[in-house]
């Protein structure tokens, strides 16, 4: 048993020293994990066991990840960090909070290494989370919980113009029509509770900016227990000679106006006649599109690129350096063939994949900053982009399958050596028992001849043959020199005084001395205790030789039968 312990604390040795267990920690801290709307928070990541050593840290790589719709990366431009030593090992990012709500920051892509060696060490490092609140949430967090649960309007109106239908708190949406030379309308909503709080999606409720057709306005307003209720009214502005197209069966109306609509990066004003009516237009030189401005039926309102009567929905796909524009293609990367259809930026765009499980595709996409056209990689579960160079970044999983599979082989290996130390260990201990054994028998006076000649078509059927203490000494047998004892067939010539036969004692006499009775009794009594450990000492020995022998004549008779096979393929 103690054997056995020295091996297992040998073995979790060695496997230690072919596994490197350095570790270094990575901290994420924010200044704030409760911001509000429209506030900024710093968060700074530090590289821990940073040093000019063996076992410190010399270069490091991550990517901060966060969840791009609640907040803005601000500085630096880039959130991935590349770094050795002598540099900061810390660096802070600033983040814009721009909805509220729970994210999460954390970091992706963490590759260590060891300053001396180069190899990779393990990272462990923890996420934040950002629990961000609008100002009216905080408001209405700090009233008590037997507060008004009242969200309804007292009353609501368009400044000189008239609601249909005719305003009931419980009804909540209304339609307003305006000329079309109307361009800003105000509205004025009052809330029956003067704790309740109300907000709006236009910029300012009382100068709302309109734009030819229907323009979507939303009045919410929260209550002092937090549940809220939302009043919706559609002003509609007429158009003078609207221009209505239909693209893919949907109905729109080109709007001739760009005030009220957000303006794409890199794209400038201008101008284009549509069924001889002058309509606003966006231009870009490096692109070659020319992008207007349509309103659907509810209101919504949609950039479309434009060329002699077309209409194609204008689609871009971006993070905080590149700004893509998603085009079609025939010429597929190999082994990325299959395609599908993926949401970027709340827009559908076309991809192309070789695992349907994988986070990683491809996407064919002009840069609107230079014109260029290219294959991009997107990362679907982190968001980002990067310009594709013949290798997928899922690559770096296959890293870690093999250092994974490394350990595995490694303790594998471990237990193995293990195993072959233990029956090392047993087969040793059973000889040296073996070896005791036969010394013991030595030392009784059986006599074991060691014979040169070995047969192994030999006549023994089973150990019944010599399992009867009393046949034994009528069984002939020769020790082999690796000390196995094997029955030896009538064909094999044995001196006469190789064994001793019934009538020669087993034990050598003593010489009889003329003795008192007593001490003649004494000397049977001796001798037939000697006689019984003989015996004992016979039956232990034939036991621990019995599986040996065994194995002996199997092999034996196969290579007989093996033979046999032989020679009648040869007749």
């Amino acid at each position: 048993m103690k054997r056995i312990k020295y091996l297992l604390f040998a073995f979790i040795v060695g496997i230690m020293g072919l596994v490197n267990v350095n570790a270094a920690s990575i901290t994420v801290k924010s200044n704030s994990t409760n911001p509000t709307v429209g506030s900024s928070i710093k968060v700074t990541v530090s590289v821990g066991n940073v040093g000019q050593s063996s076992g410190k840290v010399g270069s490091w790589e991550y990517c901060v990840e966060y969840d791009k719709n609640k907040l803005t990366l601000v500085t630096p431009t880039s959130a991935c960090v590349a770094d050795t030593v002598g540099h900061s090992s810390s660096e802070t990012f600033t983040f814009k909070v721009k909805a509220s709500g729970t994210s999460t920051i954390s970091l992706a892509d963490v590759e260590l290494y060891d300053f001396e060696t180069e190899e990779k060490v393990a990272a462990n490092f923890a996420p934040i989370n950002i629990n961000a609140k609008a100002q009216e949430d905080i408001s209405s967090d700090t009233k008590e919980k037997t507060g008004s649960d009242n969200a309804y309007l007292r009353a609501l109106e368009v400044v000189d113009y008239k609601l249909t239908p005719e305003f009931n708190k419980k009804t909540y949406s209304y339609e307003v029509e305006v000329p079309n030379d109307v361009t800003e309308v105000g509205i004025n909503a009052f809330k029956e509770d003067p704790n309740a709080i109300i907000s709006t999606n236009a910029k300012d409720i009382d100068h709302i900016q309109l734009t030819e057709g229907v323009n979507k306005v939303v009045i919410t307003v929260r209550a002092e227990k937090g549940n809220k209720l939302e009043y919706v009214v559609n002003i509609k502005r007429s158009e003078e000679d609207p221009i209505v197209v239909n693209i893919d069966g949907k109905e729109y109306t080109v709007l001739r106006s760009l005030d009220e609509v957000e303006k794409p990066k890199y794209y400038t004003d201008s101008s284009l006649e549509i069924e001889e009516q002058t309509v606003e237009s966006l231009s870009s030189d490096v692109t070659g599109y020319t992008l207007v401005a349509l309103k659907d039926e509810d209101g919504n309102v949609v950039l479309f690129s434009y060329s002699e009567g077309s209409y194609e929905r204008y689609v871009e796909v971006n993070n905080e350096l590149t700004t893509l524009i998603p085009k079609e293609t025939k010429k597929l990367i190999e082994g990325f063939t299959q395609s599908k259809e993926i949401d970027i930026n709340g827009n559908k765009v076309t991809v192309y994949y070789n695992d349907s499980n994988s986070d990683f595709v491809l996407l064919y996409a002009m840069n609107v900053g230079n014109g260029e056209t290219a294959w991009y990689s997107y990362d679907i579960k982190e968001g980002t982009l990067q310009r594709y160079n013949g290798e997928v970044k899922v690559e770096k999983k296959g890293k870690d399958i093999y250092f994974y599979l490394a350990i595995a082989f490694a303790v594998i290996s471990g237990l193995a050596i293990l195993i072959v130390f233990i029956v090392l260990g047993l087969n040793n201990r059973l000889k040296k028992k073996n070896d005791r054994l036969v010394n013991k028998l030595k030392d009784k006076k059986v006599k074991i001849v060691e014979h040169p000649v070995f047969d192994l078509d030999m006549k023994v059927d089973s150990w019944k043959d010599i399992k009867n203490d009393d046949d034994i000494s009528d069984t002939e047998f020769f020790a082999r020199p690796d000390d196995t004892m094997v029955k030896i067939n009538e064909d094999v010539e044995i001196k006469d005084d190789a064994f001793e036969t019934e009538e020669t004692p087993i034990v050598e006499e003593v010489e009889e001395k003329p003795t008192k009775r007593r001490e003649k009794k004494k000397l049977k009594e001796d001798k037939e205790k000697e006689e019984a450990e003989l015996k004992a000492m016979r039956d232990d020995f034939l036991k621990t030789r019995e599986l040996e022998i065994t194995k002996e004549m199997r092999k034996a008779g196969e290579s007989k039968k093996a033979k046999k096979k032989a020679k009648k393929k040869k007749k």
